[in-house]
């Protein structure tokens, strides 16, 4: 398993999830943001790769590495990221601003 490749997969749709995980943050709140990161924005950095960087596909695929098992192990790394992000965000909410 290349873990490189996952890992450079995972940086290309990284600035998609983001900006959309920190819009959603913005609109509906710190939890429902981090939801909305996990899942959908996981989905909208594959709507954008695919819309932007399509081409790269032929990297991966040269690789041995199909599209679906791309779109697995970033899922994962995206949850891997992204669940201790959300605690250390939650506590330093919690540590400023209190306990609502």
């Amino acid at each position: 398993m290349n873990l490189r490749a996952y890992w450079q997969f995972y940086r290309s749709l990284l600035p998609f999830c983001v900006s959309f995980g920190v819009v959603a943050m913005i609109a509906v709140g710190l939890l429902w943001g981090f939801v909305f990161f996990s899942s959908v924005g996981w989905l909208v950095g594959l709507l954008g790769f695919a819309t932007f960087r399509k081409d790269e596909y032929y990297f991966y695929y040269n690789l041995g590495i199909t599209k679906q098992r791309l779109a697995g192990v970033s899922f994962l790394i995206n949850l891997a990221i992204g669940v201790p992000l959300f605690l250390i965000l939650s506590l330093f909410k919690f540590v400023v601003l209190g306990n609502p």
